[in-house]
């Protein structure tokens, strides 16, 4: 099984989505939930760069996490044949993504259920597309790869086979655990478990990561309020004149006021921003609520997401080689760095726990360990 014709194929089914998306005409219901900043293009156009945008960050993430996986198989001196697997598997995770991105706008798996799409997320419609398609992998490491794309979100699914390997993965031979057929053994589900917890250790890191790239904003210029108080209040309670607000938020007439409202953090006294106590205690303690419920917290915004995914990334890390990577590539220093100076005194405290103790102290502990904490 030779790798570049195994990426020569997922390059060429990322081509054909993208001629797909090109070829379709779209009109203003296709458009649902784009942010339209330029409405100079046509309604077809705007759609069509929104969704190949959608498709580059998507390989661009994987790309970063083939970087990843290969260091990491070296680090834990996987045999040849296991590596390429574990490298199809993580080149392969997010393929339902790519086709998601043909037909809908966002990357949130409940829109499979709002459309009554065949798959109740992405990891199943990859399943299919991987089953389904010739990708020039050997057929008897399909069904492993496959699974592990199915499972690739949720591999807690498999209590008895996670942690198995704790006494080192050096002497795993894949070819002689392969069978190539579709219901999988126990030592072949042990497998899937192993990739499925490192695909989701390198994506938790490339998330991290992606607050150095583009694709997601990580400084915004306003926070919200959803309080439903009348301006006056709002007003009062940011210490700032009721007519930045309007403006801020296009208001014409007070009797149609949004939901949220935006408040901008140019002219705000910053200890406005101060994240709460209650917020640092489950930072500390890794005991947060539901994200559902999170986000609906009056101080849910820029800041405290970044105490929010500092903690549950790093804490949700099963690997020591993944941590180790981490380090070595300074990602938390390199996202701190680009934070704006008036507001790293938010933050400093949450980046400065995460690099000595999430990071650097876990590394001292299990340096000579597989998996961290087991």
């Amino acid at each position: 099984m030779e790798y570049n014709k195994v990426y020569k194929s997922y390059e060429n089914y990322v081509v054909a989505c993208k001629e797909m998306i090109k070829k379709a005409f779209f009109d203003v219901k296709d458009a649902s939930g784009i942010d339209i900043k330029d409405d100079s293009l046509g309604i077809s156009d705007i759609v069509r760069k929104h969704r190949i945008k959608m498709i580059d960050i998507k390989v661009e993430h994987t790309m970063r996490m083939i970087e990843q996986i290969i260091k990491i198989n070296y680090i834990l001196g996987l045999k040849f044949d296991l590596g390429l697997v574990i490298k199809i598997s993580v080149l392969y995770h997010d393929i339902g993504r790519i086709r998601q991105s043909t037909w809908c706008n966002t990357f949130n798996d409940r829109i499979y259920q709002r459309m009554n799409m065949p798959y109740n997320n992405h990891g199943e419609e990859g399943y299919d597309i991987f089953i389904n398609n010739d990708f020039n992998v050997e057929p008897r490491y399909v069904p492993i790869i496959a699974q592990s794309i199915l499972h690739h979100q949720d591999f807690h699914l498999y209590p008895n086979f996670n942690y198995k390997y704790k006494d080192g993965l050096s002497d795993i031979d894949i070819s002689n655990i392969a069978s190539g057929k579709t219901v999988l053994n126990d030592s072949e589900w042990q497998v899937v478990s192993l990739i499925t917890q490192l695909v989701a250790d390198i994506d938790k890191a490339d998330i991290l990561y992606q607050h150095l790239t583009d694709d997601f904003e990580m400084i915004k210029d306003y926070v919200y309020d959803s309080s439903n108080d009348s301006l006056e209040a709002i007003s009062k309670r940011w210490e700032i004149p009721i007519s930045e607000i309007k403006e801020y938020n296009h208001i014409d007439s007070e009797k149609y006021i949004p939901h949220r409202i935006k408040i901008p953090i140019k002219n705000l006294k910053k200890e406005k921003l101060a994240v709460p106590d209650y917020i640092k205690e489950m930072f500390y303690n890794n005991s947060w609520p539901e994200l559902k419920e999170l986000m609906a917290d009056k101080n849910w915004n820029f800041i405290t997401i970044l105490w929010w995914r500092l903690s549950h990334f790093l804490n949700g890390i099963t690997f020591t080689s993944t941590l180790i990577n981490i380090e070595e590539s300074n990602l938390l220093k390199e996202i701190y760095a680009k934070i704006p100076d008036d507001l790293k005194p938010l933050v400093s405290e949450a980046f400065d726990y995460a690099n000595s103790v999430l990071v650097e102290e876990k590394i001292n502990k299990f340096s000579n360990q597989i998996y961290l904490r087991r």
